[in-house]
């Protein structure tokens, strides 16, 4: 080794002087195994270079690999390197073991290679201890061996296929003298840069990007290279508009920063020890604007994150990082880091849209965020994006360029539409900001190969960072701009005669200026162009600058095969094409669902056994026929084989059951078993082993799936499925023999092919029924049966009936004619005959029917009430939630207060409720107590009202069944509401069995205080007359449908009014009256009530309909003064329930008279304020009438100032009080600044220190007064600003024993204030100097003088007070060290400093400017405890005037360090 180390020495200081690089293989793939693998415990590996690709001789003095990059990988764990170089006749290996010997290699390089290991994206030196002589004959081996101890994650290498296998790998354990058997041979090999001597200067460079002409943008590089042949540079000189921007750099590339838009030009002088090359010929580009945001390194999910399948993620980009207006976004670039290319995750659609949000959140209590709908943006790119495997920024130029218009923030999703994977991580990098969640995204997993639908998402995952991005803006056009997108619509396979489903062109103004669009600019050019169609709903409309409109486009057709067309929108002579395409299949053929997400069922294995259960309508078929081919889309392919086995079966169920896999399976039809390999994506088409005969009803669909042994459930396939709302999709597994565990209902129906051959028979079914959910008895209800004709002939000889229990008829009409293939809907009407629960089912009868088990529905279960019930929901229903009910638990009590506003009827009994549940367990037979009552609480924050005060209406066994349904409880006990807020209990004291944790409620946000609940996973929860359980609070309410009878009621439920009427005053009071019964009402009374329930005022109400509300007036004057607490009252000879028809308590205070006109008004001399004011005209009471009279301090609110008492004599005015007051501090009286200190007489007063009150917005307020005390409402005066700067005096007052003195008045004689319990206080006043005073009872005031008190800032000035028996003598002591700065601030040129030292030491007071350079040392000695002060008059340390400026003042004391900014202005 020091041999090898010494010849390295000597050699470079003979060969390192100039360098010719020879490139071998142009980096187009990764390499993962050659130079090395670094996630091994050890390298040997060769590779064999040939000669005609070199093309030079020499010695070798140095190679390079290049480092595409890593996944928190490096070379920490495998350095040790030692390389030999040699000459080989052979160009590949031709076997595992067939190795060139090591005696033919020479030992080049031994050591660490750590430090010469570069960043992404750069070739990797390694300088070789002895030079190896290159002949050019031969072909070069490369050989490494690395045994360093230990493996970290995979460092990419930059590689290319030549041909043969030229590499050679082989992992730990090795030994190159004799190496064991390689671990693979490859054509993929590591690209090489072999370095020979030279002593010439470099060739002229040649520059590389951009073309000359084109756009670029600060923070785009430019870049060149050196020709072939060159002699390698050691630096580069780069010149923009001749002037000289970068010397002797490294790189080969230089990044714009800063340069100003518009043309520029640019040349490259590349230069070595031997010289300098000539100027490279002269570019030329143009800079245009453009923003960057983000400088970050963090790995984001966004824009996408190659290591998933595929991906959609949305990003908020603030307008105030972007603040460029007026123009078109017209590329943006993300920033790569390099890791490998993106080949997996190339395929983009970009979308741009305006957004007030600057962030997004998550919903309800959901791990999951909202998206911003793709329907607000703009499709401006799509097509696919090169991303290298070097680090930089990937381009994307937008096909519709972006008008930002400036004032809203911007979002960007990015939907990635490529099959496969990266398997190391690759990403973007992104800048973390955690305040605002600017990201969201959706990542498909590696193993299911969701593609998401921008259209409808499944939830989002919040991300707290965004990508770095470049965004490029162009001119906006002085003319209109008429963009479409997509510029391509495909329809895919579509069924014939069948409308597809509307797809959205986009039409944009991507221009200045108003675009007039309408449909007369449309039409549809082409072959096909009849089956073709455009909704002109949105049309004509009328774009301004980056607005949009909508266009949807539909294709029905019967031809069958490849269908196109183009849909053309013109503008200004202007043609902006979309090419419409579609595939239509062959009659027979049916497709349901488009979802994009996928999953195992039914086809792929997760388990040993799977299988799947879906159920298809009759209404998603639209055929008949025999069914003698099945398919599913597979989404995620493989090679593996899956055996699988289908059944099938017609059934009139609407919805899955609960029951096992083994009973739903027993009576269906077995049609097909095999083994399925889908190795493409697509449909995979199963010919059944004999048609099955499908009846024209809803269809179920088995398919039992074995997966073989010794293969992964990753290796198998996955299938689209869509997202229904309906629970029509059952899943169970199995582990050793069947499929028997975890039965599971859910809404992914696997989307399906199904052909059909037409059935030739006559044949009529019945295919649903429908009908009013709560008839009344005796009342007509109808009831509709959605008949199918599956023959081939129309049919109008038919009877559609409804049936009861035991197959009874209880109604039949004639059905219409209807032609083969339709459905129709025929209504039956039928009057119940008696109260309770019905069961009713469809059928259909028809002679000669072929088929007659499917001419019934299934059953639907109604409830028939007595004549006059009402129904009413309750809550919107707009989320889910484990509330009445929460199954997950043993034992669950809930309870909720609905508001008497919330209610459409006032009182009533309820005979019934509904609550809606969505499951996906099924619950039968839960034993359920519901109780309810009628309270005038509001909210439950004391807890559960006990059940001893509520009514039980319902106890006994309710079913929750699976999927979404509405669950109706007939009460055993009907509850007569009295009016007021209702309070509803669901209590379930035991729950057999364990489901899961999403078995929910459709429900809604209440609040937090009106639900309680509480929940035992032990034992039952106690709710009766003794136990009450301690509550959880809860914010959510089940939506809830009360069934009532509404009565003759009314009922008063709000009283509004003023609350401070004055005495002798009429005051209008609003009564809000609501008539609850089912009949107009136009004789009644309101009446606004007193104490003792006397009558203080009354009207006759209007006409009022049925459930209608209204407001009605009552006017009342006040003849007592003081409080009175009045409510509103409604009597009417027919109501049905007095207990709604008084309000709730409205607490009044009657005041006497008071004062009006009040004005305030600066006087000439701006130091005083002239209030003047004009008196009301007080009422005169008579004896025996009750006074308000002033309170003690302790009373609160209104009352405070305000007593009753016997008054014998009738009110007389003394005078009036005035008071200041803040603006803001009108309703907080304690804060108000008395002026007089009694009553006046006067209608005007001065306040004589205006000048002394600090800066602030006042205004003044005045009341009368009356004898014994009475006071009216203040009136107040207009407000008035003054501007003055405002300091803070702030300090301790303390006895000389140290114990803190409260209630000490503070002053600086104009303005006072008391210290609180600490002793502490705070006076704010206007900057300038004062005397301060504290004083206290049994204390001697003391007075500091000429205080300065600095604007924005505080002045500390502490006291010690002392009483007779101190020494007067003792100075007080100081009780912090401070600087309490400067006054005047800013000062011109001298300025007073002021400072406190409570520690005896060393003081230093300096003065700095804004360089941070010392100006002036003021003072640096040892200073006693004390308050201080000095001067600086404007000079340095040698009495030079220094300039105007900001200095810093700076104070160090021992344990103290103090900075404060002076302004000098002269």
């Amino acid at each position: 080794m020091k041999r090898l180390i010494a010849l390295s020495l000597s050699l470079a200081l003979i060969f390192g002087l100039g360098a010719i690089t020879v490139t071998v293989g142009n980096i187009e793939e990764e390499s993962y195994h050659l130079p090395l693998c670094t996630s091994w415990y050890g390298n040997y590996t060769q590779q064999i270079y040939k000669s005609e690709l070199i093309d030079y001789e020499g010695e070798i003095s140095k190679i390079r690999f290049f480092h595409c990059g890593s996944f928190h990988g490096s070379l920490n764990y495998s350095h040790e390197w030692m390389i030999y170089l040699g000459h080989t006749d052979r160009d590949c290996f031709a076997s595992l073991s067939d190795w060139e010997p090591l005696a033919n290699l020479s030992l080049v390089f031994a050591g660490s290679v750590l430090d010469y290991f570069p960043p992404a994206g750069e070739w990797m030196e390694i300088p070789l201890q002895i030079p190896f002589v290159y002949d050019n004959e031969h072909n070069l081996v490369v050989a490494i061996y690395e045994d360093t101890p230990n493996a970290t994650q995979t460092v990419i290498w930059g590689g290319f296929t030549c041909e043969g296998n030229a590499g050679s790998y082989i992992s730990w354990p090795v030994n190159p003298n004799n190496p064991a058997q390689a671990d693979g041979i490859t054509d993929l090999i590591a690209a090489i840069q072999l370095v020979f001597p030279d002593n010439a200067p470099p060739k002229t460079p040649a520059l590389a990007y951009p073309e000359n002409n084109a756009t670029m943008i600060n923070g785009k590089n430019l870049e060149w290279t050196l020709p072939a042949g060159s002699a390698e540079a050691s630096g580069y000189d780069v010149y923009i508009d001749d002037i000289l921007v970068s010397e002797n750099q490294t790189a080969s590339k230089y990044t714009l920063d800063s340069l100003e838009t518009g043309p520029h030009t640019w040349y490259v002088v590349a230069k070595n020890q031997f010289g300098s090359s000539q100027a490279s010929e002269t570019g030329t580009f143009i800079l245009v604007p453009s923003v960057r945001i983000g400088d970050g390194t963090y790995i984001g999910h966004n824009p996408i994150f190659a290591k998933y399948t595929y991906n959609y993620t949305q990003t908020i980009y603030l307008q105030s990082d972007i603040d460029i207006g007026d123009r078109r976004i017209e590329k943006i670039s993300y920033y790569w880091h390099g890791g490998g290319r993106g080949d997996y995750s190339n395929d983009w659609v970009v979308y741009m849209g305006h957004t007030q949000l600057s962030g997004f959140s998550r919903y309800g209590n959901n791990v999951y965020a909202s998206w911003i709908p793709v329907g607000n943006m703009v499709q401006v790119f799509a097509g696919k994006v090169d991303i290298p495997n070097t680090p930089g920024w990937v381009e994307i130029e937008l096909e519709v360029p972006f008008v930002y218009n400036n004032i809203d923030n911007l979002v960007i999703a990015v939907d990635e539409n490529t099959p496969g994977v990266e398997f190391t991580s690759r990403y973007f990098y992104s800048t973390v900001e955690y305040s605002r969640n600017p990201g969201i995204y959706y990542n498909a997993p590696f193993n299911l190969y969701s593609n998401p639908k921008p259209e409808d998402p499944p939830g989002g995952t919040i991300e707290s960072s965004y990508p770095n991005i470049l965004m490029e803006f162009g001119e906006l056009p002085s003319n209109p701009v008429l963009k479409a997108t997509p510029s391509v619509v495909n329809f895919g396979e579509l069924m014939s005669d069948v409308s597809s489903k509307p797809i959205i062109v986009t039409a944009y103004n991507a221009g200045e200026g108003s675009l007039h669009l309408s449909a007369a600019d449309i039409s549809i050019l082409g072959p096909d162009a009849a089956d073709f169609s455009f909704d002109p709903l949105n049309l004509p409309a009328v774009l301004e600058p980056g607005q949009f409109v909508r266009i949807p486009v539909s294709v029905m057709s019967g031809t069958v095969g490849d269908i196109s067309a183009t849909l053309r929108l013109v503008c200004n002579g202007e043609n902006s094409d979309v090419e419409l395409i579609a595939k239509v299949l062959a009659p027979g053929n049916v497709i349901i669902g488009d979802g994009t997400l996928s999953q195992w069922p039914p086809l792929g294995a997760m388990h040993r056994y799977d299988g799947s259960i879906a159920l298809y309508t009759a209404d998603q078929i639209k055929a008949i026929g025999s069914i003698d081919m099945l398919a599913w889309d597979c989404a995620k392919p493989t090679d593996i084989g899956v055996t699988y086995r289908i059944w099938c079966k017609n059934t009139s169920d609407s919805s899955l059951s609960g029951a096992s896999w083994m009973d739903m399976v027993s009576d269906m039809t077995f049609v097909k078993e095999g083994i399925l390999r889908p190795s493409e994506i697509g449909w995979q088409n199963i010919t059944l082993n004999a048609p099955f005969p499908y009846a024209g009803q809803n269809l179920l669909i088995a398919v039992r799936t074995a997966r073989g042994p010794g293969i992964n459930f990753d290796q198998h396939p996955t299938f689209t499925y869509t997202y229904t709302g309906v629970r029509g999709h059952h899943t169970c597994d199995g582990s050793t023999t069947d499929v028997q565990d975890n039965n599971h209902i859910d809404h992914h129906l696997p989307n399906i092919k199904i052909h059909l051959t037409p059935i030739q028979q006559k044949d009529i079914a019945a295919v649903s029924i429908t009908g009013e959910p709560i008839p009344q008895l005796g009342m007509e209800a109808n009831f509709k049966v959605r008949v199918r004709n599956n023959g081939n002939d129309i049919q109008d000889n038919y009877l559609v009936k409804l049936m009861g229990a035991d197959d009874v008829e209880l109604a039949a009409v004639n059905g219409p004619p209807i032609n083969s293939g339709a459905i129709t809907e025929v209504t039956i009407p039928w009057a119940p005959a008696t109260l309770g629960p019905v069961c009713v089912y469809g059928k259909v009868e028809m002679e000669g029917d072929a088929m007659p088990h499917n001419n019934r529905t299934e059953t639907l279960e109604i409830y028939v009430h007595n004549e006059g019930t009402q129904s009413y929901t309750i809550g919107r229903g707009n989320e889910y939630w484990p509330v009445p009910i929460d199954i997950f638990w043993c034992s669950t009590l809930y309870q909720c207060i609905f508001l008497s506003e919330e209610l459409d009827f006032g009182s009533g009994p309820i005979s019934a409720l509904a609550i809606y549940n969505r499951f996906y367990d099924n619950c039968p037979d839960l034993h359920t107590k519901i109780y309810l009552g009628s309270t005038s609480q509001d909210n439950l924050s004391d807890g559960f009202i006990p059940a001893n005060e509520l009514t039980l209406v319902y106890d006994g066994d309710i079913s929750y069944p699976v999927g979404t349904n509405t669950v109706f409880v007939p009460f055993q006990t009907e509850f007569n509401h009295t009016g007021g807020n209702l309070v509803m209990a669901f209590h379930a004291p035991w729950i057999e069995g364990r489901y899961c944790a999403y078995n929910e409620f459709k429900s809604q946000y209440i609040g937090g205080n009106r639900a309680v609940h509480t929940i035992s996973d032990r034992a039952t929860v106690p709710y009766d007359a003794e136990n009450t359980p301690e509550a959880r609070p809860s914010s959510k309410a089940p939506q809830t449908t009360f069934y009532y009878i509404a009565n003759h009621d009314l009922m008063a439920t709000s009283i509004t009014g003023n609350d401070s009427p004055t005495l002798g005053e009429t005051s209008l009071y609003t009564i809000r009256i609501r008539n609850s019964g089912l009949e107009e009402q136009t004789d009644y009374t309101v009446k606004l009530m007193g104490a003792d329930d006397a009558v203080l005022g009354c009207v006759n109400g209007p006409p009022i309909s049925s459930m209608q509300s209204l407001d009605v007036a009552v006017p009342w004057t006040p003849d007592t003064l003081g409080q009175a607490s009045i409510y509103g009252k409604v009597e009417a000879d027919t109501d049905g329930t007095a207990a709604n028809n008084c309000t709730a308590s409205l607490n009044v205070i009657v005041y006497p008279a008071g004062v009006t006109d009040v004005t305030a008004a600066v006087t000439d001399t701006g130091a005083e304020v002239e209030i003047a004011w004009a008196a009301a005209e007080p009422a005169v009471l008579e004896r025996g009438d009750v006074l308000s009279k002033r309170a003690p301090a302790s009373a609160t609110g209104k009352a405070r100032s305000l007593v009753t008492e016997a008054l014998k004599n009738p009110l007389e005015l003394e005078g009036f009080m005035v008071y200041r007051l803040q603006a803001g501090q009108e309703q907080d009286e304690i804060l108000w600044t008395a002026l007089t200190e009694s009553a006046i007489t006067d209608h005007c007063f001065r306040d004589d220190i205006w000048f002394a009150v600090p800066g602030g917005d006042y205004l003044w307020a005045v009341k009368a007064v009356y004898d014994n005390g009475a006071a009216s409402l203040p009136g107040f005066s207009g407000v008035l600003s003054r501007n003055v700067p405002n300091g803070t005096i702030v300090g301790k007052v303390r006895s000389k024993l140290d114990t803190a003195i409260a209630g000490a008045t503070i002053s600086n004689g104009y303005l006072n204030i008391a210290t609180n319990s600490a002793g502490n206080y705070s006076l704010l006043v206007p900057a300038g100097t004062y005397p301060v005073t504290a004083s206290a009872p049994g204390f001697a005031s003391q007075t500091v003088r000429n205080v300065v008190v600095t604007p924005d800032l505080s002045t500390t000035i502490d006291f010690i007070l002392l009483t007779d028996g101190d020494d007067p003598q003792v100075p007080p002591p100081v009780l912090a060290t401070a600087l309490h700065g400067n006054y005047p601030n800013p000062f011109n040129p001298e300025t007073t400093i002021s400072y406190s030292v409570k520690e005896p030491g060393r003081v230093r007071l300096e003065i700095y400017n804004i360089k941070g350079q010392l100006v002036k040392t003021l003072v640096d000695e040892e200073h006693l405890t004390g308050n201080y002060k000095l001067s600086f008059d404007g000079k340095d340390n040698r009495g030079r005037s220094v300039a105007s400026g900001v200095y810093l003042l700076r104070m160090r004391a021992p344990g103290y360090q103090k900075r404060a900014k002076m302004v000098l202005m002269r």
